[in-house]
């Protein structure tokens, strides 16, 4: 497949690409596609180095068409399971889905929400709390601590964010590692405190260093700039 930019654009790469449909269960409807270009020779995580034919800037191997918002991205398994394993990142989710196809888990359902807010969903902003470690400069020079969208949910799960089936009995989160500590941790409480229920457990689950598919493939979290 070919990344075009914009309508009247020349194609800024031309390759093999992961594709991933963008799902809601609940209406068994396909919203959009999930894309990320690869180039295999681009080790070690093989993502296309993509820029601007005119600009010269940075473009994302990633990409998002249609609707991703209370959608899924299918991985592994079927999910009339009642197991169902949640991350952000499609290379994260099968990462998980292969080392635990090692050790003999039951069956269960892989997926990615393709975002860390479509996981998650909205925060109540009265839970919101400042950040240990970041600050912000704002216009008059001044700094202050940068501010953590906070733990406790608000909004409507299956229109702000995804949703979990009422049949699924136990739910694993993948936190990412190589994002932001505070952010990722706030955005995964409010994912848990989210889809809980009762006769339902939730559980998160960190990668230590790097993410999930680094620790599988060797990487080390320093590697690369980008984990």
């Amino acid at each position: 497949l070919a990344l075009v930019p914009g309508p009247g654009r020349a194609a800024v790469h031309s390759g093999p690409v992961m594709v991933g449909a963008l799902w809601r269960w609940q209406e068994r409807h396909v919203t959009g596609v999930h894309l990320t270009w690869i180039d295999l020779d681009q080790p070690p995580k093989f993502r296309a180095r993509l820029a601007d034919p005119e600009s010269g800037e940075p473009v994302p191997a990633k990409k998002m068409r249609g609707a991703m918002k209370g959608a899924l991205i299918p991985v592994l398994g079927a999910p009339g399971a009642s197991r169902w394993v949640i991350g952000e990142g499609i290379e994260t989710v099968l990462a998980i889905a292969f080392a635990e196809s090692t050790i003999g888990i039951g069956a269960s359902f892989y997926a990615a929400a393709g975002s860390l807010g479509n996981l998650a969903g909205p925060r109540d902003p009265e839970s919101d709390v400042l950040s240990s470690t970041q600050v912000q400069t704002l216009k008059n020079g001044q700094t202050r601590r940068r501010t953590i969208p906070g733990p406790v949910p608000a909004g409507e799960t299956g229109t702000d964010c995804l949703a979990v089936a009422p049949h699924v009995e136990s739910l694993v989160l993948l936190a990412d590692g190589d994002s932001d500590r505070e952010f990722t941790a706030s955005a995964m409480l409010r994912a848990r405190a989210r889809h809980l229920r009762p006769g339902r457990t939730v559980a998160i689950v960190w990668p230590g260093r790097g993410d999930f598919a680094d620790r599988l493939a060797g990487i080390d979290a320093n590697e690369d700039g980008e984990t």
